[in-house]
């Protein structure tokens, strides 16, 4: 799979709206348990669950982005070869 693909992908995951919603409930319950932790180490356990749900989607957002760049260049590239088949 390429990096269009992967990009449609992950955009399409990450506008979907049952796992936004999913996603925004998990990281309510954590901060809602983060709150009422009754110790440190209970404390930085949820914070580092909390982090490691953020990596998951900026993870999901860098391969979008990466598919919308690399679509933009396939597209530049395609309109050059055009162009230069056009004026020869």
């Amino acid at each position: 799979m390429n990096d269009i693909d992967r990009g449609r992908l992950a955009k399409d995951v990450l506008e979907n709206t049952v796992y936004r919603e999913a996603f925004d409930g998990i990281k309510r319950e954590l901060y809602n348990r983060w709150l009422s932790a009754e110790n440190v180490t209970e404390r930085e356990n949820l914070s580092g669950f909390g982090k490691m749900l953020d990596k998951v989607e900026s993870s999901l957002r860098n391969t979008m982005v990466t598919g919308e760049i690399e679509l933009a260049n396939l597209e530049h590239k395609q309109k050059r070869t055009l162009r230069e088949v056009i004026l020869g």
